[in-house]
């Protein structure tokens, strides 16, 4: 029997199993005190949310699911590339085919079946409700014989897994995200088959319709903590959460108990609404959160992306620009983060042999933000939301250089190096598949150059 589970980023327990009953009455008894002063309310609100986003943010899109009717452990297959229109994940690609379906451990493990995708790229990223992923399983994880795979929840205990690769979830719930390449229009039927022969199977009592949590209102910080407090209560956070509990646990927030600040003064309502906006402007970039290193005005991830850990900050900034973002070992995502718009045209050059670095693909995608800091495609009169090494008429130079040419209106005679922007601000991100040694070893973007 093959496992993974020695390489989860954070203990699979439970606090509140780890805690004890002592503890969790002491915990108790500290939420319902009296709350602390307006500044130590305003401080762990603050920090309270950028901990809480990410779970907040994966229950959205749980729900966006879910409450379509679709059953839970069911593949959701997207049968065409996400264009202007798909706004169901932040930072979409426009290279492979999504499949999403989201699993209910309560009632006992769920198993997997893959099917061969022989030389295609393809992956399965299996995340937790704190946006870890746990797996991904693909090249860097292959599934055991017949492509099974067997994922079982936090509190299954021994398992058999007859063969199939045993990978253990940290949390009660899990998205799973498969993606598959897909090379044109043309090749879109090939990976239909694939979608279709992918198979979830619960090995314990079928689940039943699950209750979940009222989405909470905007701008509203105790409706935020209201929501966090029932997600925590259905996904009780690891081990290595119990400092940022602890803290929370001051202002009322405790995993199994009501959130509620009915009976608080005004100004303390008051105080914990301003640490709620506080750490929302944070997580959009305005206090101080940043998101690895910039170099030439272009963002590298750090290591712990995707595999978070305790770095909430990292974890947050993610969460609401790039949710579901793959690990480094699986894909690098890198983001242009200087301004730039389309007033004027942008060229990007990559030199003779210093072409992205992939093992398997790449390709720089076209995004806008929107007001709340999410990341969608934008429209354009070609269809074309992003470029890289598969693009039909895509040409280097004479010399072996590659020249990316970014602007409103399409170059003459370089139609097949345009990729269409926007009238106004922009965001672009070069994603790079199964990355080489050499992006590790230094490999940088060149600089974004207007013309």
């Amino acid at each position: 029997m093959k496992s993974v589970s020695e390489h989860l980023p954070l203990r699979a327990e439970p606090l509140i199993a780890r805690l004890g009953l002592l503890a969790l009455l002491a915990a108790t008894r500290l939420a319902a005190a009296a709350p602390p002063s307006t500044a130590d309310i305003a401080a762990a609100a603050q920090a309270g949310y950028v901990y809480g986003l990410p779970y907040v943010e994966m229950a959205r899109t749980r729900a966006a699911s879910l409450t379509r009717g679709l059953p839970v452990d069911v593949f959701f297959h997207r049968r065409a590339l996400s264009g202007p229109a798909d706004r169901w994940v932040t930072t979409p690609n426009n290279d492979t085919l999504y499949s999403s379906a989201w699993l209910d451990l309560a009632n006992g493990p769920v198993l997997l079946s893959l099917p061969d995708f022989g030389q295609r790229y393809w992956s399965m990223a299996l995340m937790s409700m704190t946006t870890d992923n746990f797996a991904v399983i693909g090249r860097n994880l292959p599934p055991g014989p017949g492509g099974k795979v067997l994922i079982a929840g936090p509190n299954a205990g021994a398992i058999e897994a007859n063969g199939a690769l045993l990978v253990r979830s940290p949390t009660r719930w899990v998205w799973a995200l498969g993606r598959i390449l897909v090379d044109g229009p043309a090749d879109l039927p090939a990976v239909y088959k694939l979608q279709d022969a992918m198979r979830l199977t619960p090995t314990g009592r079928p689940p039943s319709s699950p209750v979940l949590p009222a989405p909470p209102k905007p701008d509203d910080g105790a409706d935020f903590f209201r929501q966090l407090a029932e997600i925590l209560a259905e996904n009780p956070p690891p081990e290595a959460d119990r400092p940022m509990l602890d803290r929370l646990a001051g202002i009322g927030l405790v995993p199994g108990k009501a959130f509620d600040a009915g009976d608080w003064s005004e100004s303390q309502r008051a105080a914990l609404q301003q640490g709620f906006l506080d750490g929302r402007d944070a997580v959009k970039g305005r206090g101080g959160l940043q998101l690895g290193q910039v170099v030439d005005g272009w963002s590298y991830p750090p290591a712990a992306i995707g595999v978070f850990g305790t770095d909430y900050g990292l974890r947050a900034l993610v969460a609401l620009g790039g949710l579901a973002a793959l690990p480094p070992s699986e894909a690098v995502y890198l983001t242009h983060v200087a301004p730039a718009d389309g007033s004027k045209n942008w060229r990007l050059t990559f030199p003779p042999g210093r072409w992205p670095p992939a093992g398997a693909f790449w390709s720089l995608s076209m995004y806008e933000r929107t007001p709340e800091g999410r990341l969608f495609f934008t429209a354009n009169s070609i269809d074309r939301y992003a470029i890289g090494d598969r693009t039909a008429g895509l040409k280097p130079n004479p010399d072996g250089s590659l020249q990316l040419l970014i602007g409103t209106q399409a170059p003459a005679g370089r139609e097949g190096n345009w990729l269409p922007a926007p009238s106004g601000p922009f965001v672009i991100t070069l994603r790079v598949y199964l990355p080489t040694p050499a992006l590790a070893r230094g490999w940088r973007v060149p600089a974004l150059k207007a013309e």
